[in-house]
């Protein structure tokens, strides 16, 4: 009998790195409430192995040490570096591309159990309106970072507790907003309303496309008309807005083929499609493979 795709959950997540951590130490610290990572690229890896975009549900706030990572981040690829501090938030879809033989990444995962001493969403960078963030600090600010993540390793391996861990988690929050606001600040002039209409137009795909297939749905989100919304989308990305649109819907069912058990018919109704044979017509025409063939090829890797 053929075996059911495991969602990418905490314990499979444990389970691989406990499995594969390399002979030079535990290089990890993961509960039910929070998840380090020190100088690894062992979660990189399985995320590069599994071959298939996933969603982030909680924080995930990582600094590179070295190497770099290659990604489609919310259908954007995006390329991080030694020296970057990134911050994926909840509703980020992100399959990576391509890992360096040398990345080392420090960070950490406030899981939704987390007993947060203070609302993300008060803080700029963290205001639900771009679940993923890219910063280039400087020096100082980087070193700061540093600093604040051997902190919170080193106090969860000897001995964890909420409260300690609370008031670090809060710094590196407050840290890392400080330093958006302040890049945020010496960024050059503001976008130009093509570009402006190409960012929230994007934003809204990538929270909609699962259910909203059609354009006229995002025109009128954003009070355009059908035509010149895909007029300026087209003009400033080169890529048309239905295909955006096809993109996101792809990429949100791979999520669902690979991380869930839920059976094509499931997956087509909750995706808004009229029928589970449109729905395989059109994952075949946009991926060239059917979705039981997709989910098959997960299946290989995880075995």
């Amino acid at each position: 009998m053929r075996k059911r795709p495991q969602p990418l959950s905490y314990s499979l997540t444990r389970r691989f790195l406990e499995e594969t951590v390399s002979a030079e130490g535990r290089q990890f610290f993961l509960n039910n409430e929070l998840g380090i990572i020190q100088g690894s690229s062992l979660l990189f890896q399985l995320l590069k192995q599994m071959d298939a975009p996933f969603c982030i549900n909680d924080y995930r706030i990582g600094l590179v040490v070295q190497g770099a990572v290659r990604s489609i981040v919310n259908l954007t690829e995006r390329h991080v570096q030694a020296g970057d501090i990134i911050l994926l938030g909840p509703g980020t879809i992100v399959q990576p591309l391509a890992v360096s033989s040398d990345l080392s990444v420090k960070g950490m995962v406030v899981l939704p159990d987390f007993p947060l001493p203070f609302s993300p969403t008060d803080l700029p960078t963290f205001n639900g309106q771009q679940s993923f963030r890219l910063m280039h600090p400087d020096e100082t600010d980087l070193a700061i970072a540093n600093q604040l993540l051997d902190a919170m390793w080193n106090i969860a391996r000897l001995h964890y507790d909420s409260g300690v861990m609370g008031g670090l988690v809060k710094a590196i929050f407050s840290h890392w907003n400080r330093m958006f606001v302040s890049q945020t600040a010496t960024q050059p002039a503001a976008p130009t309303r093509e570009q402006a209409i190409l960012e929230r137009f994007l934003r809204l795909v990538n929270q909609h496309a699962a259910h909203q297939h059609q354009i006229h749905f995002y025109a009128d989100r954003l009070c355009l008309t059908d035509r010149y919304l895909g007029t300026v989308v087209h003009q400033a990305s080169g890529v048309t807005a239905k295909e955006w649109i096809d993109r996101a819907l792809v990429m949100a069912i791979k999520v669902k083929l690979r991380h869930t058990d839920l059976s094509l018919k499931q997956i087509a109704d909750e995706m808004a499609f009229p029928n589970a044979s449109f729905f395989c017509k059109f994952f075949r025409r946009m991926t060239g493979l059917s979705p039981g063939d997709f989910r098959e090829r997960g299946e290989r890797v995880k075995s």
